[in-house]
């Protein structure tokens, strides 16, 4: 796909998507196709406003002088902090006529490619920096990426790792293959991924959320909770609150594992998610009680929550009755 066809496609779409890069962060949105164009004047003008902060609006673009290479890149930075995806593909693609050597700027593009879903077209552009600096380690993660989401895992495995021969600190490239080995049941070999990321970046609230899951997902529930936890000292995001109350019912933690649910929704799906958790671990009476409680505390679940009390009392009819240890809950 070539920029032209990304910034019509572009302008089809109305989902806004937001931006994880390590050199571009912001919003990215749809707007005209037609290139902005400014006279002399009122493009100072426009670089004073962004050294301000201010927003830039296409009222305020009108005829082109000559620019730069370097300036249309700066140009493209400013639009895709405007969440202005068609501009910023614009501006970067005549900061690229000018001067095709600048690796950078291929960067963001291919990033922007990335963010789009365009997997082949990003790693293509990554692909054409790799050939003129094959020490781009920026250029070799997203190469990983654009393999990891198009499913082809071992690609991605491969050029996740071959980033980290050449910078051992790439904690986006850990985070990858943590969240990839993860994908493949490889638990202790995520978690020392995600270790290896929180070295770089120990505050960073996703990080112990993902290290969070794998050592649930190993068995290792009282670390699992203290990642959680920790990951809650961010965004108090409510799939951080629901893996910290699937953590409390792995060690019994009744109570602490409604509270959590219920930061994470309603008390009505607080119930209904104890209630699963009961009912996995074969302790139908707790379940069922659950279930009872997620109906009477809101209609939305009603039918959700008798389908799985129905599930509970066949298994308390089948006297396949189940305790739990630990505190009550739902009884």
């Amino acid at each position: 796909m070539h920029l032209k066809d990304a910034i019509a496609e572009t302008c089809r779409l109305s989902m806004i998507l937001g931006i994880v890069a390590l050199t571009i962060n912001g919003v990215l949105g749809c707007a005209s196709n037609t290139p902005p164009t400014l006279t002399p004047a009122n493009y100072k003008q426009l670089l004073e406003r962004q050294k301000a902060g201010i927003a830039l609006d296409e009222q305020t673009v009108q005829q082109p002088p000559e620019l730069s290479a370097e300036e249309y890149e700066r140009l493209g930075d400013s639009y895709t902090r405007q969440s202005n995806i068609p501009m910023a593909f614009v501006q970067y693609d005549h900061s690229l006529r000018m001067d095709p050597s600048r690796v950078r700027v291929r960067y963001k593009v291919g990033h922007l490619y990335l963010l789009k879903g365009h997997w082949q077209d990003a790693r293509q552009e990554f692909k054409e920096i790799l050939n003129q600096d094959a020490k781009y380690t920026a250029a070799r993660v997203g190469m990983g990426e654009s393999f990891f989401y198009s499913g082809d895992l071992k690609e991605a495995e491969d050029n996740f790792l071959q980033a980290l021969v050449l910078d051992p600190l790439l904690w986006r490239a850990h985070n990858f293959l943590g969240i990839l080995y993860d994908q493949q049941g490889r638990y202790p070999e995520a978690v020392k991924e995600f270790q290896a990321a929180l070295v770089e970046k120990p505050q960073e609230p996703a990080l112990h959320n993902n290290l969070g899951m794998a050592y649930y997902l190993n068995g290792q529930y009282e670390q699992a909770l203290l990642e959680f936890k920790q990951a809650l000292q961010g965004p108090k995001e409510p799939k951080v609150y629901t893996n910290l109350a699937l953590a409390h019912t792995k060690l019994g933690h009744f109570q602490e594992a409604f509270d959590a649910f219920e930061q994470a929704g309603t008390s009505a799906a607080a119930y209904n998610n104890l209630g699963v958790a009961h009912l996995e671990a074969r302790d139908f009476k707790r379940a069922a009680s659950c279930f009872e409680k997620a109906i009477t505390a809101h209609p939305t679940f009603y039918e959700k929550a008798n389908d799985n009390l129905r599930k509970a009392q066949a298994g308390l009819a089948g006297n396949h009755v189940i305790g739990h240890a630990g505190k009550e809950a739902c009884l």
